[in-house]
């Protein structure tokens, strides 16, 4: 987790704004937060990385494992109600759904798939919550995060929040 020093931290409002003397465009360091990690949780960090440099990102996931509603509906004869070849990432595209539409477990493990072969899990904190985000006068988003295991809270922050976390919240 990101820890910094009174001095060194940005959300740290005590101390004065610095102007930088650098040219105008030039590329700074941002921390990117996302919350969740279902269908689109997975999706921003694979767009990130095709997208972005000189960046940290990290997705906070409040389940013990990643596919958002696909991981919490568990109802019997739970499916998707559009056609499963429409459901599933243009950049890893799924020719073996067993049915016209998928099904929760199915489409779980697809993203369970994805996740495990592009190597997304390294950027996933699961079992972690985002209880609260503060915006601060310095433009920083001030969050604090329960580890769920232990139920500990620690802060966090970050330039860009994300809101991946779909309706179950």
């Amino acid at each position: 987790m990101v820890e910094a020093t009174a001095e060194g931290d940005p959300t740290n409002t005590n101390t004065p704004h610095e102007i930088l003397e650098q040219p105008l465009g030039s590329v700074r360091h941002v921390r990117i937060v996302t919350i969740g990690a279902g269908a689109s949780g997975l999706n921003m960090i694979r767009t990130l990385r095709n997208s972005l440099t000189n960046y940290s990102h990290t997705v906070y996931e409040k389940n013990p494992k990643i596919g958002g509603t696909w991981y919490e509906n568990r109802y019997p004869g739970c499916k998707c109600d559009i056609p499963a070849h429409n459901y599933q990432y243009s950049w890893e595209p799924n020719p073996g759904w067993s049915s016209f539409f998928g099904s929760a477990e199915e489409i779980e493990a697809y993203f369970c798939r994805v996740c495990e072969e592009e190597g997304l899990g390294r950027e996933i904190r699961t079992g972690h919550r985002v209880v609260e985000a503060r915006w601060n006068e310095k433009g920083i988003w001030e969050l604090k995060v329960e580890d769920l295991s232990s139920g500990k809270v620690f802060e966090d922050y970050c330039h860009f929040l994300l809101d991946a976390s779909g309706i179950l919240k």
